[in-house]
């Protein structure tokens, strides 16, 4: 438990290789760059994460989820070479192509600002627990004070999850040409939302973005 704020110039990693990530309320994460790994969750649909950071990569290996609220724009990226794994934890179990690897939801919210989703996210379900499904929902949004520029949601690499997912803005949606959405179990819903802006599905070359469900219904939406 995070009883107090922390900041960085440069990398926090934090890592509870038994257990959780979460933190006091009124507490927050500030750094360039964010590196979380935990076994049962990191962050509650009660009390999220609360960070500013520029850039996040995250895995959560047994249950639990991700709960984030982001203060401002956030690039969600696949591994660098800095990221240097230590024996305790198991970012080679993740793969180098994964910004997201949870088991269990996944909620992460950019309060005010962009997000780019520029490494894979996969969100899955924990057996026999009916409330941790894998779901997905990543938001973006403008602050009602000091707005910033843009809040343009991008999906620019491959996202799977075993639940529902919801990707909605209220700027633009962009899904590039690998920005491809795949949910995998029957019956799950794809809801994807630019409520004031534009939802770009986009071409390069052969490649395309898709996406894709498994008899489940898909609603898209945009002003």
């Amino acid at each position: 438990i995070l009883n107090q704020s922390l900041s960085a110039l440069n990398t926090i990693k934090l890592v509870a290789v038994d257990g959780s990530i979460s933190q006091a309320a009124s507490q927050s994460i500030t750094s360039s760059r964010l590196l979380l790994q935990a076994a049962t969750g990191v962050g509650t649909s009660a009390q999220v994460l609360q960070t500013q950071v520029q850039q996040m990569r995250a895995l959560v290996t047994t249950s639990g989820g991700l709960f984030v609220a982001e203060q401002d724009g956030l690039v969600l990226d696949a591994k660098q070479s800095s990221h240097v794994a230590s024996p305790v934890d198991a970012w080679d179990l993740m793969g180098t192509e994964f910004a997201f690897k949870v088991a269990g939801n996944l909620a992460l919210h950019v309060l005010n600002g962009t997000l780019s989703a520029n490494g894979t996210i996969q969100a899955l379900a924990v057996s026999g627990v009916a409330a941790q499904a894998g779901n997905v929902r990543l938001q973006t949004s403008k602050a009602l004070v000091s707005p910033a520029a843009s809040s343009v949601l991008t999906v620019n690499a491959a996202l799977t999850a075993e639940g529902h997912v919801s990707v909605l803005s209220d700027s633009d949606v962009v899904l590039t040409a690998m920005g491809d959405i795949a949910l995998t179990t029957a019956g799950k819903t794809l809801d994807i939302e630019a409520s004031t802006g534009a939802l770009t599905m986009q071409l390069s070359g052969t490649d395309e973005a898709v996406i894709q469900t498994n008899a489940g219904n898909v609603r898209l939406s945009a002003a």
